[in-house]
């Protein structure tokens, strides 16, 4: 089932189970089975199941309380999503961005996200940049002035 664009309703419906389905995963499942298998569909789905896979992932990460899996798992959203060759993917890394910011505090958002969604803002394709700038009113809200303002100049330099 997994890439077939025809099946992409049932490809959402599993997506969705997973979301549900969360707290009955132990820690370890969540980490080595199911958020790999998440990715991997996304990875080859019409936008649509990316959209609701986004949604299942962060509620999976949202569920665990081992903070070294939190950081797994973001770190691998960084580097597979916002930092891909494909432009599609990293277009679909500023939804992940404001999934994470919905799902998370502006702390964990500034920890794991901002580096990557502030690179963006210079990405070679105009429409990753277009995207990344509908990202901008959220991630103001995020950061706290005057204690942010650190980040602002080191790392969102916008040409």
């Amino acid at each position: 089932w997994q890439g077939n664009h025809a099946h992409w309703r049932q490809e959402i419906y599993i997506m969705e189970s997973f979301d549900i389905a969360g707290p009955s995963f132990t820690a370890s499942q969540v980490q080595d089975v199911v958020v790999p298998a998440i990715l991997k569909t996304m990875a080859v789905s019409s936008p649509k199941v990316v959209a609701v896979g986004i949604k299942a992932v962060m509620g999976l990460v949202r569920l665990s309380r081992n903070a070294a899996h939190r950081s797994d798992i973001c770190q691998k959203l960084n580097r597979e999503w916002g930092r891909a060759t494909s432009y599609t993917k990293r277009m679909m890394f500023c939804d992940i961005c404001m999934v994470v910011l919905q799902y998370f505090s502006r702390n964990f958002f500034k920890y794991f996200f901002i580096d990557t969604a502030l690179e963006m803002l210079r990405d070679s394709v105009p429409n990753v940049r277009c995207r990344a700038c509908r990202l901008l009113p959220a991630i103001k809200q995020s950061l706290k002035l005057p204690y942010d303002a650190v980040i602002l100049p080191q790392k969102a330099t916008v040409k």
